[in-house]
């Protein structure tokens, strides 16, 4: 597997690694914590402009996690839909963090 084939996974690491980091950060230094926030959702709105870019190809791709067979594993799925759905995601979370702030 190529690097852009673990590119599925980063829509659920981004958020799992920013939200904590924010949590710790945003007691003591608020700006910090929303600019850390705000590169967040940046970062989640590249991602999912490079899936969309990827998934353009009419090809579906499969990243099941932890090399588990699907019906014992859970399965990533990336096609057009799905990287279309990552993209209005994102630019929602975007102007909702914009918004917000």
């Amino acid at each position: 597997m190529t690097l852009l084939d673990h590119l599925v996974i980063a829509p659920i690491v981004i958020p799992a690694i920013i939200a904590p980091l924010t949590l710790m950060v945003m007691r003591r230094r608020r700006h910090v914590g929303v600019a850390l926030s705000l590169a967040g959702c940046v970062a989640m709105l590249v991602v999912a402009l490079a899936l969309f870019g990827i998934a353009q190809d009419d090809a579906i791709r499969a990243y099941p996690l932890g090399g588990w067979p699907a019906p014992f594993g859970i399965v990533l799925v990336l096609d057009r839909l799905s990287a279309m759905m990552l993209v209005l995601a994102a630019v929602l979370a975007l102007v909702v963090m914009l918004h917000a702030v």
